[in-house]
């Protein structure tokens, strides 16, 4: 994982420094200029390899390590990079109770559905699950 703020504004101070063209630090660098406009720019989501990050230093005549050592941030233990099964229990979590709730509209539904088989077929029906097939409307009303 990358400081991607941290590289891009060491990056570009150097080059205001060595006063230093875009296109030329991208030939020197041997990488892309549009991923060079990533790393300046600092917000890209590439993860760019060690050895790319290496011959920028160098072309930024930086010891070779410096981006590597001072911009890679290690990946937290415990974090969703480190085990992405850490995000599907977090989510799990969340929708579990939903699910729940869900799981127990279904099976009413189905036990609904079941009795109305039943009360359509003819098949003996109580008035306790007629009521709850049909509910009477109170002559209250």
């Amino acid at each position: 994982m990358l400081d991607w703020e941290g590289l891009a504004h060491a990056v570009n101070q150097r080059m205001a420094e060595l006063e230093i063209e875009h296109e030329d630090l991208a030939e020197k660098a041997e990488i892309s200029e549009s991923n060079l406009w990533k790393i300046r720019s600092g917000e890209s989501d590439t993860e760019f390899r060690r050895p790319t990050l290496k011959r920028l230093a160098e072309a930024l005549d930086l010891p070779s390590d410096t981006f590597n050592r001072e911009y890679r941030k290690p990946v937290p233990r415990n974090s969703v990079l480190s085990d992405p099964s850490i995000l599907a229990r977090e989510v799990a979590k969340v929708i579990a109770p939903e699910l729940a709730r869900i799981n127990e509209r279904l099976e009413r539904i189905e036990t609904r559905l079941h009795l109305d088989l039943m009360h359509d077929s003819g098949d003996y029906v109580t008035p306790e699950i007629n009521d709850s097939i049909h509910p009477r409307e109170d002559p209250a009303q």
